[in-house]
Protein backbone atom coordinates (compact mmCIF):
# COMPACT_ATOMS: atom_id res chain seq x y z
CA UNK A 1 0.00 0.00 0.00
CA UNK A 2 1.39 3.45 -0.90
CA UNK A 3 2.01 6.00 1.79
CA UNK A 4 0.01 9.20 1.86
CA UNK A 5 1.58 12.16 0.10
CA UNK A 6 1.44 14.90 2.71
CA UNK A 7 3.80 17.66 3.68
CA UNK A 8 4.27 16.59 7.29
CA UNK A 9 5.30 13.09 6.22
CA UNK A 10 7.81 14.51 3.76
CA UNK A 11 9.35 17.01 6.16
CA UNK A 12 7.59 20.20 5.08
CA UNK A 13 6.72 22.62 7.86
CA UNK A 14 3.11 23.71 8.08
CA UNK A 15 4.04 26.96 9.82
CA UNK A 16 3.55 30.27 8.00
CA UNK A 17 6.30 32.83 8.43
CA UNK A 18 5.57 36.48 9.02
CA UNK A 19 7.07 39.58 7.40
CA UNK A 20 8.67 37.51 4.64
CA UNK A 21 6.47 38.42 1.64
CA UNK A 22 8.24 38.17 -1.71
CA UNK A 23 11.59 37.04 -0.33
CA UNK A 24 13.41 33.83 -1.09
CA UNK A 25 16.66 31.96 -0.59
CA UNK A 26 18.97 31.69 -3.58
CA UNK A 27 20.67 28.28 -3.75
CA UNK A 28 23.70 27.06 -5.65
CA UNK A 29 23.76 23.25 -5.71
CA UNK A 30 26.50 21.56 -7.74
CA UNK A 31 26.53 17.78 -7.97
CA UNK A 32 29.02 15.31 -9.39
CA UNK A 33 26.01 13.41 -10.73
CA UNK A 34 24.51 14.73 -13.97
CA UNK A 35 21.08 13.11 -13.75
CA UNK A 36 19.54 11.35 -10.73
CA UNK A 37 20.35 13.69 -7.85
CA UNK A 38 20.09 16.87 -9.95
CA UNK A 39 16.64 15.92 -11.25
CA UNK A 40 15.61 15.07 -7.70
CA UNK A 41 16.72 18.46 -6.30
CA UNK A 42 15.16 20.38 -9.21
CA UNK A 43 11.81 18.64 -8.73
CA UNK A 44 11.86 19.24 -4.98
CA UNK A 45 12.70 22.92 -5.42
CA UNK A 46 9.98 23.32 -8.04
CA UNK A 47 7.47 21.83 -5.61
CA UNK A 48 8.53 24.20 -2.83
CA UNK A 49 8.37 27.20 -5.16
CA UNK A 50 4.82 26.28 -6.16
CA UNK A 51 3.79 25.79 -2.52
CA UNK A 52 5.20 29.19 -1.53
CA UNK A 53 3.86 31.14 -4.50
CA UNK A 54 1.62 34.00 -3.42
CA UNK A 55 2.15 33.34 0.28
CA UNK A 56 4.14 35.02 3.04
CA UNK A 57 6.43 32.00 3.44
CA UNK A 58 10.11 32.40 2.58
CA UNK A 59 10.53 30.62 -0.74
CA UNK A 60 13.32 29.60 -3.10
CA UNK A 61 14.51 32.06 -5.73
CA UNK A 62 13.72 31.19 -9.33
CA UNK A 63 17.31 31.88 -10.36
CA UNK A 64 18.70 29.28 -7.95
CA UNK A 65 21.14 26.97 -9.74
CA UNK A 66 21.11 23.17 -9.61
CA UNK A 67 23.73 21.69 -11.91
CA UNK A 68 25.36 18.33 -12.47
CA UNK A 69 28.94 18.50 -13.67
CA UNK A 70 30.02 14.88 -14.12
CA UNK A 71 33.48 15.72 -12.82
CA UNK A 72 35.91 14.37 -10.26
CA UNK A 73 35.41 15.81 -6.79
CA UNK A 74 38.45 18.12 -7.08
CA UNK A 75 37.31 19.53 -10.42
CA UNK A 76 33.77 19.78 -9.07
CA UNK A 77 34.89 22.30 -6.46
CA UNK A 78 36.75 24.38 -9.05
CA UNK A 79 33.70 24.43 -11.33
CA UNK A 80 31.43 25.38 -8.43
CA UNK A 81 33.75 28.24 -7.45
CA UNK A 82 33.77 29.45 -11.05
CA UNK A 83 29.95 29.43 -11.25
CA UNK A 84 29.70 31.27 -7.95
CA UNK A 85 32.19 33.95 -8.98
CA UNK A 86 30.42 34.67 -12.28
CA UNK A 87 27.12 35.57 -10.62
CA UNK A 88 26.48 39.26 -9.98
CA UNK A 89 23.80 38.50 -7.39
CA UNK A 90 25.32 36.37 -4.61
CA UNK A 91 23.91 33.02 -3.57
CA UNK A 92 22.62 32.69 -0.02
CA UNK A 93 23.65 29.03 0.26
CA UNK A 94 26.25 27.12 -1.75
CA UNK A 95 26.34 23.32 -1.69
CA UNK A 96 28.37 20.54 -3.24
CA UNK A 97 26.89 17.06 -3.58
CA UNK A 98 29.17 14.04 -3.96
CA UNK A 99 29.64 10.45 -2.85
CA UNK A 100 32.55 8.61 -1.35
CA UNK A 101 32.45 5.49 -3.51
CA UNK A 102 36.15 4.66 -3.97
CA UNK A 103 37.38 8.26 -3.80
CA UNK A 104 40.77 8.16 -1.99
CA UNK A 105 40.89 11.78 -0.73
CA UNK A 106 37.35 12.03 0.60
CA UNK A 107 38.24 13.82 3.86
CA UNK A 108 40.45 16.30 2.00
CA UNK A 109 37.70 17.04 -0.54
CA UNK A 110 35.20 17.83 2.23
CA UNK A 111 37.72 20.02 4.04
CA UNK A 112 38.67 21.96 0.90
CA UNK A 113 35.04 22.55 -0.03
CA UNK A 114 34.24 23.80 3.47
CA UNK A 115 37.28 26.08 3.46
CA UNK A 116 36.06 27.53 0.15
CA UNK A 117 32.69 28.46 1.68
CA UNK A 118 30.64 25.50 0.47
CA UNK A 119 28.61 23.13 2.56
CA UNK A 120 28.76 19.49 1.48
CA UNK A 121 25.85 17.07 1.16
CA UNK A 122 28.11 14.03 1.04
CA UNK A 123 27.14 10.38 1.25
CA UNK A 124 29.18 7.34 2.16
CA UNK A 125 29.08 5.28 0.05
CA UNK A 126 26.40 6.56 -2.32
CA UNK A 127 23.60 9.09 -2.77
CA UNK A 128 21.14 6.19 -3.00
CA UNK A 129 21.50 5.77 0.78
CA UNK A 130 19.40 8.91 1.15
CA UNK A 131 16.64 7.31 -0.93
CA UNK A 132 16.80 4.09 1.09
CA UNK A 133 16.41 5.97 4.37
CA UNK A 134 12.91 6.99 3.23
CA UNK A 135 11.90 3.38 3.86
CA UNK A 136 14.14 2.00 6.61
CA UNK A 137 17.02 2.71 8.94
CA UNK A 138 20.35 1.37 7.65
CA UNK A 139 23.28 1.34 10.09
CA UNK A 140 25.60 -1.25 8.56
CA UNK A 141 28.02 -0.55 5.73
CA UNK A 142 26.37 -0.94 2.35
CA UNK A 143 28.04 -0.48 -1.08
CA UNK A 144 26.18 1.18 -3.95
CA UNK A 145 25.08 -2.06 -5.67
CA UNK A 146 23.61 -3.52 -2.48
CA UNK A 147 22.03 -0.17 -1.62
CA UNK A 148 20.22 0.01 -4.95
CA UNK A 149 19.10 -3.61 -4.57
CA UNK A 150 17.70 -2.83 -1.12
CA UNK A 151 16.02 0.30 -2.48
CA UNK A 152 14.39 -1.69 -5.25
CA UNK A 153 13.10 -4.24 -2.74
CA UNK A 154 11.52 -1.55 -0.57
CA UNK A 155 9.82 0.26 -3.45
CA UNK A 156 8.66 -3.01 -5.02
CA UNK A 157 6.52 -3.58 -1.93
CA UNK A 158 4.38 -0.71 -3.24
CA UNK A 159 5.32 -0.72 -6.92
CA UNK A 160 6.15 -4.32 -7.98
CA UNK A 161 7.50 -3.43 -11.44
CA UNK A 162 10.03 -0.88 -10.13
CA UNK A 163 13.65 -1.14 -11.26
CA UNK A 164 16.13 1.50 -10.17
CA UNK A 165 17.80 3.43 -12.97
CA UNK A 166 20.32 6.07 -11.92
CA UNK A 167 19.36 8.06 -15.01
CA UNK A 168 15.67 8.19 -14.14
CA UNK A 169 13.95 11.48 -13.40
CA UNK A 170 11.10 9.87 -11.46
CA UNK A 171 12.66 9.33 -8.02
CA UNK A 172 11.18 12.49 -6.55
CA UNK A 173 7.63 11.46 -7.43
CA UNK A 174 8.21 7.85 -6.32
CA UNK A 175 9.57 8.97 -2.94
CA UNK A 176 6.75 11.50 -2.58
CA UNK A 177 4.15 8.80 -3.12
CA UNK A 178 5.69 5.83 -1.34
CA UNK A 179 8.47 7.11 0.93
CA UNK A 180 8.62 9.11 4.15
CA UNK A 181 10.89 12.15 3.89
CA UNK A 182 10.40 13.18 7.50
CA UNK A 183 11.52 9.74 8.65
CA UNK A 184 14.44 9.82 6.22
CA UNK A 185 15.67 13.03 7.85
CA UNK A 186 15.40 11.43 11.30
CA UNK A 187 17.23 8.31 10.08
CA UNK A 188 20.03 10.37 8.56
CA UNK A 189 20.43 12.42 11.74
CA UNK A 190 20.53 9.27 13.85
CA UNK A 191 23.23 7.79 11.63
CA UNK A 192 25.30 10.96 11.68
CA UNK A 193 25.08 11.26 15.45
CA UNK A 194 26.48 7.76 15.84
CA UNK A 195 29.92 8.97 14.70
CA UNK A 196 32.13 10.98 17.03
CA UNK A 197 35.19 11.74 14.87
CA UNK A 198 35.91 13.64 11.66
CA UNK A 199 37.36 10.74 9.71
CA UNK A 200 34.45 10.93 7.30
CA UNK A 201 35.72 8.21 4.98
CA UNK A 202 35.12 5.72 7.81
CA UNK A 203 31.54 6.90 8.40
CA UNK A 204 29.82 4.14 6.47
CA UNK A 205 26.92 4.37 6.13
CA UNK A 206 26.30 8.09 6.48
CA UNK A 207 24.75 10.96 4.54
CA UNK A 208 24.48 14.72 4.94
CA UNK A 209 21.90 15.10 2.17
CA UNK A 210 19.21 15.58 4.82
CA UNK A 211 20.83 18.86 5.89
CA UNK A 212 20.36 20.26 2.39
CA UNK A 213 16.82 18.85 2.20
CA UNK A 214 15.88 20.66 5.41
CA UNK A 215 17.11 23.95 3.98
CA UNK A 216 15.08 23.38 0.82
CA UNK A 217 11.84 22.22 2.47
CA UNK A 218 11.62 24.01 5.82
CA UNK A 219 10.52 27.69 5.57
CA UNK A 220 11.74 28.47 9.09
CA UNK A 221 15.21 27.22 8.17
CA UNK A 222 15.14 29.33 5.00
CA UNK A 223 14.08 32.33 7.06
CA UNK A 224 17.08 31.85 9.35
CA UNK A 225 19.37 31.55 6.32
CA UNK A 226 18.31 35.00 5.12
CA UNK A 227 18.77 36.45 8.60
CA UNK A 228 22.27 35.01 8.80
CA UNK A 229 23.39 35.84 5.28
CA UNK A 230 23.80 39.52 6.00
CA UNK A 231 22.59 40.30 2.49
CA UNK A 232 19.35 41.56 1.05
CA UNK A 233 16.69 38.94 0.53
CA UNK A 234 16.20 37.57 -2.94
CA UNK A 235 13.11 38.62 -4.85
CA UNK A 236 11.14 35.70 -6.19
Amino acid sequence: MGRSNNHSRRGFSQERSIDTREIAVRFLIISEDTKSSTDYFKALIKEVQAACSGSEVVGIAKDSVVQGCGMSTTRLLEEAKSIRSRRQIPFDRCWLVFDKDDFPDFNKAIREATDAGFDVAWSNESFELWYLLHFRYQNTAIPRDRCTTALEAEIQKCKPSFKYDKGTSSMHSILAEHGDQGQAIKNAEKLRNSYRDTNYCSHNPCTHVDRLIKEITDPEVRKEILKGSGSKASIK
